[in-house]
């Protein structure tokens, strides 16, 4: 029977070809004629290639499966081996166990986040309170804002609520300007108005941010 997701009492750790070799059920070229899966044990993802355990193939292979068979013999198959050699219950088999894998994984860095909780928010509250910490980049935030106007400052957190840093200016056109307008295009309205670009102005998405979110995402 297939072991549930969440089951991970047949889960083993693999960090490395060593973890397979120190396994004493650990046959390392398998035949594998007669041989029936009972289980598949674990997924591993290993830095360097190591042959596969079937002496059919001895491929080399990163990523493959630790399996066990019913006469209690382990040893490691890629996924293609497996499915050739053991059918359809290898990849039904692998697949839950790749999830319980992946399930256990994320369980894991949980239970780390929660076990570290206190030392994460006393980190967060010497990061909020220090001197020119984030409480201090707030402050000086809310000060900048309230210093300028409010009709500039609307128009700086519109430029960077879009990504925007081109300053720019509207003037009168000059008479050239207009003469090159309208000869330009009979049917056009009459030029009034000019739009020039006077510089870019980097660095105002802070305009938009919070110091201390952004410390402590």
């Amino acid at each position: 029977m297939t072991a549930a997701v969440d089951d991970f009492s047949l889960l083993v750790d693999l960090k490395g070809p060593a973890d397979l070799i120190d396994g004493p059920a650990y046959n390392p070229s398998l035949v594998a004629t007669d041989s029936k899966l009972a289980e598949v044990l674990a997924p591993y993802h290993f830095d360097e290639p190591y042959p596969c355990g079937l002496a059919s193939c001895r491929q080399p292979h990163q990523h493959g499966y630790l399996v066990i068979t019913v006469d209690g013999t382990e040893t490691n198959v890629g996924q293609h081996c497996g499915k050739t050699i053991f059918g359809d219950d290898f990849e039904i088999k692998a697949n839950t166990r790749r999830r319980s894998a992946d399930r256990k994984y994320q369980l894991d860095i949980l239970h780390r986040a929660l076990a570290d909780k206190n030392k994460h928010l006393a980190r967060t509250g010497e990061l909020y309170n220090r001197r020119f910490g984030t409480k201090w980049a707030e402050d000086a935030l809310r000060r900048l804002k309230e210093g300028i106007s409010r009709p500039a400052a609307s128009k700086l957190h519109a430029m960077a609520a879009r990504g925007e840093t081109s300053v720019e200016d509207v003037r009168e056109a000059t008479a050239e300007e207009k003469e090159r307008h309208r000869a330009m295009g009979s049917d056009s309205k009459p030029l009034r108005y000019v739009t020039e670009k006077l510089g870019d102005l980097q660095g105002i998405a802070f305009l938009t941010s919070s110091p201390h979110q952004a410390a402590t995402a």
